[in-house]
């Protein structure tokens, strides 16, 4: 059972009850991002849930800057990491003096995103490993950016479907080989099953155009442009795990 139910309330300025980390990323946000930010936050200090991480990959440091400005917000977030060549050094050092523990990793084997997985894979305890990870700045530009982030969700140290990709209006989640229960927010407008990972064998139930036993793969058919008919839909792929996308209607 995977629970993006949780969306609607981070929209509305609310606190989801369960708590999560979040990872900002060097790309534009959605506008809930601070409601994101500081629900952590609420997490961390007022229910004293250590899960509550707030961390930012290299330039994401900029972006959440940008978004605590905006706010007059005078908080840091708990970690930024990377090979630290695209945060401004004032952010840093801003950061930094308010508390901000700062990790330059620097090898290029992984991208910023995969290293902030890794990082908190290490850091959390293993019953907060299964709690859900907001990735904002994850998806939208440049194309190559995009699917590398969607592989770092798939082969990363943290179960796929928990590792929830947010662009400016929009949600990605690799979904596992086998059967997903999904629980999409109210705010879900169109729904794609794309099948990044190789040929599988697909059937859905409580979509629009639901697909059974249907052999989908690049170069030939997807599910692209879909709907939720109901919340709660659920998603067979057979041979490999399979991307879904949602796109938020605030």
């Amino acid at each position: 059972m995977f629970d993006l139910g949780y969306v609607d309330s981070l929209i509305r300025g609310g606190v989801p009850k369960e708590p999560f980390s979040s990872i900002f990323l060097n790309w534009e946000l959605p506008k809930f991002s601070h409601n994101v930010y500081r629900a952590c936050l609420y997490h961390l200090f007022h229910v004293d849930y250590p899960a509550a991480h707030t961390v930012c990959a290299d330039g994401g440091a900029n972006r959440l800057r940008d978004v605590l400005a905006a706010y007059g917000d005078e908080s840091a977030p708990s970690v930024i990491l990377g090979d630290l060549d695209s945060v401004d050094p004032d952010v840093l050092s801003r950061f930094r003096a308010l508390g901000t523990e700062v990790m330059q990793i620097t090898g290029q084997d992984d991208n910023d995103f995969a290293k902030s997985l890794t990082y908190l894979a290490q850091t959390l305890d293993p019953a907060s490993v299964r709690r859900n990870v907001v990735v904002l700045g994850a998806i939208g530009g440049r194309l190559d950016h995009t699917i590398a982030n969607i592989n770092s969700a798939e082969i990363g140290p943290i179960d796929t479907g928990l590792v929830h990709m947010f662009s400016k209006d929009e949600v990605a989640v690799v979904l596992p080989r086998g059967v997903s229960t999904v629980t999409l927010p109210d705010a879900a407008h169109t729904v794609g099953l794309l099948p990044l990972f190789g040929e599988t064998v697909m059937s859905t139930s409580g979509l629009e155009w639901d697909v059974h036993g249907a052999a989908m793969r690049v170069g030939g058919m997807i599910s692209s442009s879909n709907a939720a008919r109901e919340r709660v839909v659920r998603v067979e792929s057979r041979d490999r795990p399979v991307c879904m996308t949602a796109s938020l209607v605030e």
